[in-house]
Order: C-alpha cells, then sequence, then structure tokens
C-alpha cells in the first residue's frame, strides 16, 4: 500500500490485491471532511492473471 498526501485534505492511495487467480491495482482518492476521511474516487486495473 502507498500513501501519497496531495494536501493537508487531500491524499491517493494505491492498492494491490489478489482476488483468486486476478492482481489488481485499485487508486483510491481521499478527501478529508468534517467526518473523517473519505473515499471519493477509485480506479483499478487488472494487473495480471496467475496461471
Amino acid at each position: 500500500m502507498l500513501i501519497k498526501f496531495l494536501s493537508s485534505l487531500n491524499a491517493t492511495v494505491k492498492i494491490r490485491i489478489r482476488a483468486h487467480a486476478n492482481v489488481f491495482v485499485d487508486h483510491l482518492g481521499f478527501d478529508l471532511g468534517k467526518e473523517g476521511w473519505q473515499i471519493v474516487s477509485k480506479i483499478w486495473h487488472l494487473e495480471q492473471v496467475i496461471a
């Protein structure tokens, strides 16, 4: 997991996830609001299929 703070109110997180034979990479955008950190965007791609 890689966390990058863009400012005191915004951050991005990169997560690599294995689900069965698939390896996905998620890029999540976070915003700090009144109720804490919230995911405001998600982009993902299939990085690898394990045979």
